[in-house]
């Protein structure tokens, strides 16, 4: 427990080993607890007489008592003392868990959408996800560069143009715009599919040599490359728009296309990569164990996104140096990034720490009761029509008066908590009772426990809480105990980056403020206890929000 290190650091001189005390154990309610496993081993004896002795022995002035079971020593605290410990913290740091500026950089690369596909659900993990990993950073010190790294350039540039000119209108891509673009991405993936069934190979033909003119400069090719990035970027920044996020840039695939080919002649040169007999360059990654080798450009001399990809390494590492690259993309492109953090050993294009933050799908229960991939009969599900659907649900949920600000804080930080209700590598299974619940690990849950602190501090009607140097914090262990713990939910979640562990920390400790109300009286308390539980509502409060805040889910004024 790193706010205790200190105190840990005492026990040491007494025979306790403060590098093996963990949390409590549940079921006894003890503070903190040492498993005597190591120094039974040491000492050849059996834990249990090992810790009878230690608790027997041990005294502390900031213990209150000690209890062996089960080869546990378990230590409870005197309150008063956790409750010092929160008032030195927070003496240190106006948001608890805020760390000064620590000189290193992090870039981050989320969102990403390929351009013309429909901004859908899929990518609504990935934009909360690449926040939340944005704002722990800089939570934890970090200066922060964002990337949304658009796939504008590559086979599918062929593919629009292809499909425009034989499923598509302009007039109607015009008025539709994205979705329209979606249709016809779709129809000539299918009509792809079908000739390939076939054994032909004249529409992939056409798409091949659409991608060359651009690759080449065609004028006629980068108008269409111009007019289907226009339709794109409309709807992707108003949904970015929408859910309140921004990046510092949005370099896209084809912003790196005038470097690929002196990147590509130097891997050459460099023995890294290698021709072959029909054109085409590869890098061989079997010295990292990796059999399949990646192909950075075809026979007839198109590149691939992993070659953009290379191209982008290079760029950052020369612009930024950042210290550490997290690429925030699906579980799906899992080989991929072995393959490029692989490439990047052999190049050694840069010394920063290259980390793919992956996550899994959302999942449904389809009229069967089993799950399926979130879809509209088979197609993706608009980010919008969700977006809408939630706004509804919390509009028919709330006040009739409340303000459209709060309505949306209120149906966005639902379906964010619920993006974070559990770890990032397990599908999530998407359910709009469970999103807006009042009585479970939800947005509303959370967001309500708040707001209650809110009123009683105004109703308070202070401003500078300060706890009152006779008050013994009895009542409060549990709260103190679990905000206390804070520093090492956040160093566990960026040295894992599973920002669950931050929403379950904000869960548990607004269920535990609901026990609390239940016990405790605040407003109207005897003096010497209102002060003190003030201070502490004020700090929890603030606390909350700051939790909350590296989510990306705000509090609302009202409910």
């Amino acid at each position: 427990m790193k706010r205790l290190s200190s105190f840990l650091a005492e026990l040491d001189d007494l025979g306790l080993r403060g590098d093996l005390i963990q949390a409590g154990l549940p079921e006894l309610g003890s503070d903190l607890a040492m498993p005597c496993f190591v120094l039974a081993k040491e000492q050849d004896l059996p834990p249990q007489t090992v810790a009878d002795k230690l608790a027997a022995e041990v005294e502390h002035d900031e213990i209150e008592r000690l209890e062996a079971v089960n080869g546990y020593v378990n230590l409870w605290l005197k309150p008063r003392f956790l409750a010092e410990q929160l008032l030195t913290w927070q003496a240190e740091h106006k948001n608890l868990g805020q760390r000064p500026a620590s000189g290193k950089l992090a870039l981050v690369e989320y969102f990403s959408p390929n351009l013309a596909k429909p901004i859908s659900i899929g990518h609504m993990r990935n934009l909360f996800q690449g926040r939340a990993v944005k704002n722990l950073h800089l939570a934890r010190g970090y200066e922060v560069v964002t990337d949304n790294h658009v796939g504008d350039w590559g086979t599918i540039f062929g593919i629009w143009v292809v499909g425009l000119l034989k499923f598509g209108q302009r007039e109607k891509l015009e008025r539709d715009g994205l979705k329209e673009l979606g249709k016809i991405y779709v129809l000539t993936r299918q009509a792809l599919r079908a000739e390939e069934a076939e054994g032909g190979s004249e529409l992939n033909d056409q798409i091949q040599a659409w991608l060359i003119k651009l690759e080449r400069g065609d004028k006629e090719a980068w108008r269409y490359h111009e007019f289907f990035s226009r339709i794109s970027k409309e709807e992707m920044n108003h949904v970015l728009d929408d859910l309140g996020i921004d990046f510092d840039h949005t370099f896209g695939e084809s912003f790196y296309r005038e470097q690929l080919p002196g990147l590509l002649q130097d891997l050459e040169q460099r023995g890294i990569a290698q021709r072959q007999d029909d054109g085409s360059l590869i890098i061989d990654l079997a010295s990292e164990g990796i059999k399949t080798p990646m192909l950075i450009q075809k026979s007839n001399g198109a590149t691939l996104y992993a070659s953009t990809d290379i191209a982008t390494i290079a760029y950052r590492q020369q612009r930024f140096r950042p210290d550490k690259v997290v690429y925030v993309v699906g579980m799906e492109q899992q080989f991929h990034f072995r393959q490029l953090f692989a490439l990047n050993r052999i190049a050694q294009l840069t010394e920063a720490e290259l980390i793919h933050h992956s996550y899994g799908l959302i999942e449904e229960l389809d009229p069967a009761g089993k799950k399926q991939k979130m879809s509209s009969r088979h197609r993706a599900v608009h980010l919008e029509d969700v977006l809408d659907r939630a706004y509804e649900t919390a509009t028919k949920l709330t006040l009739e008066d409340l303000d459209a600000a709060d309505v949306k804080k209120i149906a966005q930080g639902a379906l964010i908590f619920q993006e974070f209700s559990q770890g990032k590598k397990h599908n999530i299974l998407f359910d709009w009772d469970r999103v807006f619940s009042l009585s479970d690990m939800s947005g509303p849950y959370v967001q309500y426990a708040t707001l209650r602190l809110k009123a009683i501090l105004q109703k308070a009607g202070g401003a500078d809480y300060q706890p009152n140097p006779g008050y013994d914090f009895a009542a409060e262990r549990k709260l103190l105990l679990k905000i206390l713990y804070f520093e090492d939910v956040l160093e566990g979640a960026l040295d894992s980056l599973e920002l669950n562990r931050i929403a379950m920390h904000v869960f548990e400790l607004c269920r535990e403020l609901n026990r609390y109300y239940e016990q405790v009286r605040v407003l109207d308390a005897e003096a010497e206890a209102r002060a003190s539980r003030l201070w502490l509502m004020d700090v929890t409060y603030r606390h909350l929000c700051f939790s909350l805040g590296i989510l990306g889910v705000e509090v609302p004024s009202r409910m």
